[in-house]
């Protein structure tokens, strides 16, 4: 038995804006209002941004995750010395850690202590019922390279886990990547892409694997590695072509879809190939076993 192709449509739906669309728009006037936000009485300088299944359109059903990044304006963090180059650039108001229990302060301001949650990598916010919204911290990061003496910056963001590990991401070239991917497809990657986490879902549901093994985001960035001849019209074609693909390739050399970083290495923002394998002979069993 295979996977029925009515089964996969089901998996390919997007999930509902219903209650994302209006998530972000609340939280962006929460941490600016300054009857609520201590960045705001402050006079801490910030933009935000999204990331997240929900501005990639590979958010399903239950699922459609909101990321709001809360970006410091006036400071960088970089892999070289800015100083001479950026002045009064690099003062940060406080630091890293300071910064997001200022946020999670003003988030419990508005919220309560209820609603509000600090985990590794961000401010979990409940916003209705079940549905849960990311807010993240961020200062602005600067990868710096020259480049026959002229100097090249790809900007991304840089926040630290609980522990102070550093964490490095480009969310503007994940979502440009993502949408090119897409129309290379005729946008079969992001159908593909919701796929594959609601087959992950399925195995969690079912105690087949563990909701750690496969997190969405990584799984977002195995599709991106596979070839776009491998997309196709017909959804089961496809789901297999993709499986095929990736049970043999090298996974080591699968780039994240920013093109900046490797999914795969000894960073605490990466996954582990011995993951990413169990995902991978799950979804195939599964494949194969379906009744």
């Amino acid at each position: 038995m295979t996977i029925p192709v009515d089964q996969l449509k089901m998996w390919a739906v997007k999930g509902s804006n219903k209650i994302s669309s209006p998530a972000h728009n609340k939280l962006r006037a929460v941490v600016s209002n300054p009857d609520y936000s201590i960045l705001s009485q402050k006079k801490v300088k910030f933009t935000t941004m999204l990331q997240g299944s929900y501005v990639n359109f590979t958010g399903i059903k239950d699922n459609s995750d909101v990321d709001l990044v809360i970006k410091l304006s006036n400071y960088i963090k970089s892999n070289i010395d800015l100083t001479p180059m950026y002045e009064n650039i690099n003062t940060p108001p406080y630091t890293f850690p300071t910064f997001k229990e200022d946020l999670f302060k003003t988030l419990i301001n508005f919220y309560g202590k209820d609603k509000v949650l600090v985990d590794s990598k961000s401010i979990k916010v409940n916003i209705e019922e079940d549905f849960w919204a990311d807010v993240v911290p961020a200062f602005q990061y600067y990868n710096c390279k020259f480049i026959d003496t002229e100097l090249k910056v790809i900007k991304g963001i840089y926040l630290e886990t609980e522990n102070g590990e550093p964490i490095i991401n480009y969310p503007n070239q994940h979502q440009a990547n993502g949408q090119r991917k897409s129309n290379e497809t005729n946008e079969v990657s992001r159908v593909m892409v919701r796929v594959f986490k609601n087959a992950k879902t399925y195995l969690v549901q079912n105690q087949i694997i563990d909701k750690k093994v496969a997190p969405s985001y990584f799984i977002e960035n195995l599709i991106y590695n596979v070839p776009n001849e491998y997309f196709t019209n017909n959804l089961q074609e496809t789901f297999l072509n993709i499986l095929n693909y990736l049970n043999l390739a090298n996974l080591e050399t699968f780039k994240c879809q920013n093109e900046h970083d490797y999914i795969f290495g000894d960073k605490v923002w990466h996954w582990n190939t011995k993951d990413a394998h169990t995902f991978i002979k799950a979804v195939l069993e599964l494949w194969e076993s379906w009744r």
